[in-house]
C-alpha cells in the first residue's frame, strides 16, 4: 500500500483507493491528455538546454587558456557594444546597478553562479562585456 501526504487536505494520509478516486494525476486519460496534464505549467526548457545536450554527447571542444582581459576605455567600449553580436553584462552587486547602468546591459552580478546564470541566460556566440567593480574582479589581484 502507498502512503501519500498531503498539506493542503484535511488529512495526512491517503489509500491507493483514495487517490484512484480524488487525485488529479490518476484521472483516467489518454497518453497524450496525461502528457498535456503533466506538462501544463511547466517552464520551458533553459535556453542552453538543446546546445549543451548535444556539447556533453560530443564533448566541448578545448578552447585553450583564457584569455587575458584587458579595461577598455570609454571610447572603445562604446564602439564593441555598439555591435549587435555584443552584450553588456554588469558584475556589480544589484544595488549598484539599480543606482546607475549602461543602458542595455544586464545585472548579473559575480558570485558562486555567476558561470551558471551566464549558461542559461547569454547566447553563446554574443560577444560579452564585462563591467565590474574593480580590476580584482576579473584578475584576482589589485
Amino acid at each position: 500500500m502507498w502512503i501519500f501526504i498531503y498539506k493542503w487536505r484535511d488529512r495526512k494520509q491517503s489509500t491507493i483507493g483514495n487517490e484512484r478516486i480524488f487525485s488529479e494525476a490518476f484521472q483516467e486519460r489518454t497518453e497524450q491528455e496525461f502528457v498535456d496534464w503533466i506538462l501544463k505549467g511547466m517552464p520551458e526548457a533553459p535556453t542552453y538546454y538543446f546546445r549543451l545536450k548535444n556539447v556533453n554527447a560530443k564533448g566541448a571542444p578545448i578552447k585553450g587558456c583564457l584569455p587575458t582581459l584587458h579595461p577598455l576605455s570609454p571610447s572603445e567600449f562604446q564602439q564593441k557594444m555598439d555591435a549587435e553580436i555584443t552584450i553588456v553584462i554588469d558584475t556589480r552587486s544589484i544595488l549598484a546597478f539599480g543606482g546607475g547602468h549602461i543602458p542595455g546591459a544586464i545585472n548579473i552580478a559575480l558570485g558562486s553562479s555567476f558561470s551558471n546564470w551566464v549558461g542559461w541566460m547569454i547566447d553563446p556566440e554574443k560577444t560579452i562585456l564585462l563591467v565590474t567593480e574593480s580590476n580584482r574582479d576579473v584578475s584576482g589581484a589589485d
